[in-house]
């Protein structure tokens, strides 16, 4: 599922067991709470759904999106990540 924020400043890719987010590189997280960074470009993708300043689930991840940037924690194992422009954080 590709998901953009409200803000147009970050977009993510959201599956099971991992997910990618991006601004002009990327990242990843999976499930299991693996990090790493990924050189990557979404610009191809259209992103299907716009997230608002809102908490949503999506594929096993509880999403919290604010204007200071947006967590994703998977709902199975508590890991996860926060992504603002100015940082990425994993959990």
């Amino acid at each position: 599922m590709q998901i953009g924020t409200q803000s147009a400043k970050t977009r993510c890719d959201v599956m099971q067991s991992w997910l990618n987010a991006h601004r002009s590189h990327g990242c990843k997280v999976t499930d299991g709470g693996e990090f790493e960074w990924v050189a990557g470009n979404l610009g191809r993708l259209q992103y299907k759904v716009t997230l608002g300043y809102q908490t949503d689930r999506a594929m096993g991840w509880t999403i919290a999106a604010t204007a200071a940037g947006t967590t994703f924690t998977n709902d199975r194992t508590g890991h996860g990540m926060a992504v603002s422009v100015e940082s990425v954080s994993p959990f």
